[in-house]
């Protein structure tokens, strides 16, 4: 556990953040109770993003500002730049908010959670949650000179231990919520007020205690205050005040009372206020460094216990279609960002920018977890399919002109050039359509940049040459791709039953199941039991989408009486092998496994799942992993760091059902060898015993 002391970093960040506020509050003398005005609205769930700007958003804007007329002491807090955009669009009111005169300058209205809507931030990768940040507060800023200093997300389904360094990254200072706290955390809340720290040190102030967001009445949790001034010396409170979940205005006669409570401040042990989101954090910044290193201190997540645990797969359309947006758009900035140093080509902010919004906007916290009603869904896909198009284009522009930089010139063949837009050099294949001139080609041969003729294929059914290529980070290297009289020869082998290569040999057994992984360098099987497809009864009733129960995970999976398995070799040659593997449920849901190895003996053993059509109701399915690795302990990648969970139990539920961003690992105890399991786009993990990893497919 980290000293729990504010960084110096973060303290510095605070204080240039800081503007003169209306409610800065000396907290080395005063008792405060903060209550927060806000209206939380979900942009879609049980409605569509039409009816919320038909309805909600003008309820809430007009709403909120016939409040102000009547009680100028009044501010309410509004998170979600989206909102926002709609506001602008559609609602001329909303100019009252803007200017040196308009309720956001006066302190009234406060934009709020620096956030183009309320985010999941389980799913979205931290680089994707910080161009979250980064594009909506630069529309606070535009509109209205000033923008968002918190983290505001009253209802979301856990967060991630990476989330405080996000924040600090973007020089945010505070982040809320009620959810961990009133719908059950995996451990106990940590504190009412104090500092959550990222798994680099980073920190950020945090009120993880507000009461509900759709409480009518405000408050001030005296008893929070004492328990805080116990521990570090500061009384204060936080407190969320408002309504739900489809935005609006709190009742006039009750900001009525508040107002009243605030002008008997001066007579009063505690002092009441109405602030901004962010107004507390400000206040703490002030405080000297000794209070500031007493204030109670948490590193590691805040996960829900239950509910939640299904949003990490339900919807995999979704789940599947925004990580190819997300990657996409981070691909294409790469190759813009080069383009624009090789050829001077204009770097393309407006177009990567719209893609970018139109994408966040979807990972709203009941958007890309999947717990909104159908008929929200068709926009979703929409809008990622646009966005993908857009990047796309940007990265075949940006790449156009970089090739255009390049030597292409080559002996007799077609130039291929490739780019490799990671932050690490990459050996991998490349698969790529190819037309010869006078007529198609029945086999290829491909020549690296130095001349060397390199492991490559030809699928001539579908004009697709497949080769093995090596690329430096974040660069480009030009191949030359010839025909051939016959395909080159290989060390790759494949069967109905095997693929070798010359670092595993995979074994498939008669019921279609990897059964063996076998390392010839380790000198070691890597599963101690063949891997099987696993469906397990998912009997939530009350939030089906929201929650995985425990007592499924725990319970026998259910007998499947798969299908024989029908094999086929689909691809067999010098760069890459792959069977295919189809068996079938009693539903009949069908289930294609594609197992593949390439000639490179440091890529990983590679299972790609499809299933076409799942017609297997209230059924979880599992991928699960018996591996020969053993710990009571798995890493797990947060994509910004890594955590380590244990097993979960029979006795302690605690957390069952976990998030990840694209592995999982057992290290044996001794670290004499591990195994990481990679996932593209599936999110959900458990660890029943010391050997064994599951990964959610589908959560239906």
């Amino acid at each position: 556990m980290l000293d729990p002391k504010v960084s110096s970093r973060s303290i510095a960040l605070v204080l240039a953040l800081m503007v003169a506020g209306t409610h800065a509050m000396d907290l080395t003398k005063d008792k405060v109770a903060y209550i927060i005005g806000d209206a939380h609205l979900d942009t879609y769930w049980q409605w569509t993003v039409d009816e919320t700007i038909a309805n909600y958003i003008p309820a809430t804007l007009d709403g909120n500002i016939n409040l102000f007329i009547s009680y100028p002491k009044y501010v309410f807090s509004f998170e979600g730049a989206v909102r926002y955009m709609y506001m602008k669009q559609y609602y001329p009111n909303y100019a009252q908010l803007k200017g040196a005169n308009g309720y956001v300058s006066k302190g009234n209205w406060a934009p709020a959670g620096s956030m183009i809507d309320g985010s999941d931030v389980n799913i979205a990768t931290p680089e994707a949650l910080i161009h979250n940040i980064l594009y909506a507060n630069i529309f606070f800023q535009d509109e209205f000179g000033k923008r968002s200093n918190d983290i505001f997300l009253p209802d979301c389904f856990g967060f991630s231990a990476v989330l405080p360094t996000v924040a600090a990254h973007c020089d945010l200072i505070g982040f809320s919520t009620q959810k961990f706290d009133l719908w059950g955390g995996w451990r106990p809340t940590p504190f009412s007020i104090g500092v959550w720290y990222g798994p680099d040190s980073s920190s950020i102030f945090a009120a993880l205690k507000p009461g509900p967001y759709s409480e009518p009445q405000w408050q001030t949790q005296a008893e929070n205050g004492d328990t805080l001034k116990t521990i570090s010396g500061v009384w204060a409170t936080y407190n969320y005040f408002g309504v739900g979940d489809r935005g609006g205005a709190n009742n006039a006669a009750t900001v009525a009372s508040l107002i009243d409570r605030m002008n008997q401040n001066a007579t009063q042990d505690i002092k009441v206020i109405s602030a901004s989101s962010d107004s507390l954090y400000k206040d703490l910044a002030r405080l000297p460094d000794s209070l500031k290193e007493k204030l109670p201190a948490y590193q590691g997540e805040l996960i829900m216990h239950c509910h939640g645990t299904g949003t990490y797969t339900a919807h995999a359309d979704i789940k599947q279609r925004y990580r190819i947006c997300e990657k996409m758009g981070l691909v294409a900035e790469r190759a813009a960002v080069i383009a624009e140093w090789a050829s001077q080509s204009a770097y393309p902010r407006d177009i990567l920018k719209n893609a970018w919004i139109r994408l966040l906007k979807h990972t709203e916290h009941d958007g890309i977890t999947g717990t909104s009603i159908p008929e929200c869904y068709p926009r979703t896909l929409s809008d990622m399919d646009s966005s993908i198009a857009e990047f796309s284009t940007v990265l075949t522009s940006a790449n156009s002109a970089v090739a255009a930089k390049l030597n292409t010139a080559v002996s007799s063949g077609i130039p291929i050039v490739v780019f490799n837009p990671l932050s690490f050099d990459r050996r991998d294949v490349v698969s790529c359509n190819i037309t010869f001139s006078g007529g198609p080609a029945t086999a290829i041969a491909v020549f690296d940049p130095s001349g060397n003729q390199i492991p490559a294929q030809l699928n001539a059914a579908k004009d697709t040459a497949i080769f093995l290529a090596s690329v430096p980070s974040l660069g480009y290297a030009v191949y030359e791709i010839r025909k051939a009289a016959a395909q080159g020869t290989s060390t790759l082998t494949v069967s109905n039953d095997s693929l070798t290569n010359s670092r595993y040999t995979v074994k498939i057994d008669n019921n279609g199941t990897i059964s063996q992984v076998y390392d010839k360098m380790l000198k070691q099987n890597l599963l101690a039991s063949p891997s099987q497809i696993q469906e397990i009864n998912n009997t939530s009733s009350v939030f089906p989408a929201w929650e995985i129960l425990f007592s499924d995970l725990r319970s026998t999976p259910i007998p499947v009486n798969w299908s024989a398995p029908v094999k086929r070799i689909v691809e067999n040659g010098p760069a890459r092998v792959t069977l295919e593997i189809k068996r079938s449920d009693e539903s009949p849901s069908d289930v294609y496994q594609y197992v593949r190895l390439t000639a490179d003996s440091t890529a990983p053993v590679e299972v790609e799942t499809r299933i076409p059509d799942w017609e297997t109701g209230s059924t979880l399915l599992k991928a699960a992993f018996p591996l020969a690795a053993t710990n009571t302990m798995a890493t797990y990648d947060l994509g910004l760091g890594t955590i380590q969970r244990p097993n979960w139990s029979l006795t302690d539920s605690g957390r069952y059902e976990v998030p990840a961003q694209q592995w999982a690992d057992i290290t044996q105890t001794n670290n004499s060898f591990g195994v990481s399991i990679l996932s593209d786009y599936k999110n959900g993990w458990d660890k029943p015993n010391a050997n064994t990893l599951r990964l959610s497919l589908i959560h239906s």
